[in-house]
């Protein structure tokens, strides 16, 4: 708000008012206007109006697919498990558990390595402002990706259950075989993890607990990459990102959720959607109030140094110096003594 500095005469012979100035006043409506124009919401509209379209249909769709849905996890779900007995017999004599520490969780720990090191690069590299608008940016996606997979969650789910298909199909034909040890990337990183995340909800604790002891990050807890290169650029964060700020709970999706509740999960997706919208607002409007990018601040510096010189002359021209060697004296008053100069 602008702070009051001008004043006028009040009408009734009172103090003077204070009032701020006019274009402080000017500066609040272009920074409010910005706000809102920020927020999209004639954009935001038009897609909440087609998202409750879909909704009954989605919603209906699911419902009818359902059992047709599940019955084809629980089918795979056999199949899966034979594969899982079959592979802790396939290597005879080897150490599968280090086959996977050496070919497959180093180059996780490999990449998980490189994309720290981005991570913090782009902290360091970043403005305060422009890395928040870009986080709100991603944030936006994301719950943008969840809602209209839940849209169309049959469809999702049962392309999925393909994928898992093939991916069978491809293990079963490669045991057996001389290059039978990428089976276990294919199966413990590939096929199990996407099979346990469609895992409908009303099994039994014991195919709830499957593969539970054989998950990527337990596959490879303690792996780090071989001898990682020195970081060229080191990037020193001078503090660690907050902590999370809490927030409800997703399930991921796809996944083969309860027969009813699509509704209330697209509700949910919905909000997180509109709330992510908000927030994502509210940071580019601060971003644009004040841009902290290299590229904005390159422009600051570049109309700077346009403008410098005739900032320079004004400023000096505006500066008159006292002649204090051609002026005439002062005469001294009758009777006074001269100042002596030494």
């Amino acid at each position: 708000m602008a702070q009051p500095t001008s004043e006028n005469k009040s009408g009734n012979g009172g103090p003077p008012a204070a009032c701020p100035p006019i274009e402080d006043v000017l500066r609040e409506i272009d920074e409010e206007l910005a706000a809102f124009e920020a927020k999209k919401l004639p954009d935001v509209k038009a897609e909440f109006t087609t998202y409750v379209g879909q909704k009954k249909t989605a919603v209906d769709d699911y419902k009818q697919k359902y059992p047709e849905l599940r019955d084809k996890w629980c089918a795979q779900q056999q199949l899966i498990e034979r594969l899982y007995s079959a592979l802790k017999c396939a290597f005879p004599g080897q150490d599968w558990k280090k086959l996977v520490a050496d070919c497959v969780c180093s180059q996780r720990a490999e990449e998980a390595r490189l994309a720290e090191q981005l991570r913090k690069r782009k902290k360091c590299c970043r403005g305060v402002r422009e890395r928040a608008r870009d986080e709100q940016a991603e944030r936006v996606a994301a719950a943008k990706a969840r809602l209209e997979t839940l849209m169309g969650l049959a469809a999702a789910v049962d392309a999925q259950l393909t994928t898992n298909a093939a991916l069978i199909d491809t293990i079963r034909g490669l045991l057996g075989s001389p290059t039978q040890a990428t089976t276990l990337f294919l199966f413990f990183f590939k096929l199990l993890p996407a099979h346990i995340a469609l895992r409908p909800d009303d099994i039994s604790d014991e195919c709830k607990s499957f593969g539970s002891e054989y998950t990527p990050e337990k596959l490879c807890e303690g792996v780090k990459c071989k001898d990682p290169p020195a970081d060229d650029s080191p990037c020193v964060e001078k503090q660690p990102d907050p902590p999370p700020t809490p927030g409800p709970t997703r399930r991921p999706v796809p996944a083969i959720l309860p027969k009813n509740s699509l509704g209330g999960e697209i509700d949910c997706a919905a909000q997180d959607y509109r709330q992510a919208n908000t927030d994502s607002a509210a940071a580019d409007a601060a971003y644009k109030k004040a841009p902290d990018d290299v590229a904005s601040l390159a422009k600051q510096l570049d109309d700077f140094r346009a403008a410098l010189d005739d900032k320079i002359t004004q400023c000096l021209a505006a500066s008159k110096p006292e002649d204090k060697c051609c002026t005439t004296p002062t005469p001294c008053p009758p009777g006074s003594t001269p100042a002596q100069t030494n």
